[in-house]
């Protein structure tokens, strides 16, 4: 059976479609992204605009449109933060349903955290106690993973809000990040001690992985299971720092649309693990996508 799912995120709309076989084993076929930035200007006026709701309802159609090319027989979609967010979210999906067919889930930030989770463990294939981060553009959730303990936490921070607040000051983005996470997560931080496992999804992460290869065009598997070095991240960001949109943008072939936040997704990362000491971070291309299949249809296996 062929399934596809939609996931409505602040800076984009994303598609993954496959077939379920025998053994509840989800085959990969493809995985569509569009750079719609529904969440752009959200913290300022507290709404999606006109313009955002647009060209998130033609990407959404877009990808609709490719599941019906591949005779897809079922369609899972969620929004996440900036439809939770938004005094018009609801407004938002009542306009999508009525304009696209397609009915969608509004995730709270833990379900969007466990959601990671299920994608990530089963696509990895991790073992043992680990922290796991989702950067995305509008939130950043965090799950911790402790011997019999879980805990799902999501944060009002990600890579399109630091863009929107501090343009490219880079270094002003990064002293508010570290106060934030010694505000907001000291705690968790205390219940990593002793965790040397980390795994990281998100646009940003596999980004910077194809960065590192200089790849022209975006691959899973060149980047699943791949780490990110802390000191390598630093590095490169004072070199991000320094470019123009025009140069990130060459930079980025196999998704230029990502320059516009990618330093500040960079900038979020290395401070998500300086803040929990994280030497590397592995990366997971099996994200919350993914773990809506474990969820929905009870997949039990990736072959990507």
């Amino acid at each position: 059976m062929k399934v596809g799912v939609v996931d409505i995120g602040s800076n984009s709309v994303r598609g993954l479609l496959g077939e379920i076989q025998e053994g509840k084993e989800f085959r990969y076929m493809r995985g569509d992204i569009i750079t719609t930035r529904l969440g752009e200007g959200l913290s300022k006026s507290g709404k999606l605009s006109d313009e955002a709701i647009y060209r998130t309802l033609q990407g959404v159609k877009s990808l609709l449109d490719a599941f019906k090319r591949y005779e897809v027989r079922e369609i899972y979609g969620f929004a996440t933060s900036a439809v939770r967010e938004a005094k018009n979210g609801r407004f938002f999906l009542k306009i999508l349903r009525k304009e696209s067919g397609l009915s969608v889930d509004l995730l709270s930030g833990e379900e969007e955290a466990l959601l990671n989770l299920l994608g990530v463990e089963v696509g990895i294939g991790i073992e043992g106690s680990y922290l796991l981060f989702d950067i995305g553009g509008g939130s950043t959730e965090i799950a911790l993973k402790k011997e019999e303990d879980l805990i799902l936490r999501s944060f009002p921070i990600g890579a399109l809000k630091i863009r929107e607040r501090f343009g490219r000051e880079l270094d002003e983005a990064c002293c508010f990040l570290e106060a934030f996470w010694r505000e907001e997560a000291s705690d968790l931080r205390r219940l990593t001690q002793g965790i040397d496992n980390f795994v990281g999804i998100g646009g940003t992460l596999s980004a910077l992985v194809l960065l590192r290869k200089k790849a022209t065009s975006y691959d899973i598997k060149a980047v699943h299971g791949e780490t990110i070095d802390i000191l390598w991240l630093y590095e490169k960001l004072r070199e991000l720092k320094e470019l123009t949109l025009r140069e990130l943008e060459l930079l980025l072939p196999f998704d230029p649309g990502r320059a516009y936040i990618f330093p500040h997704g960079g900038a979020l990362l290395f401070s998500l693990m300086s803040f929990f000491s994280a030497c590397e971070v592995k990366v997971s291309e099996t994200d919350l996508l993914w773990g809506a299949l474990v969820k929905r249809w009870n997949v039990r296996g990736f072959k990507l």
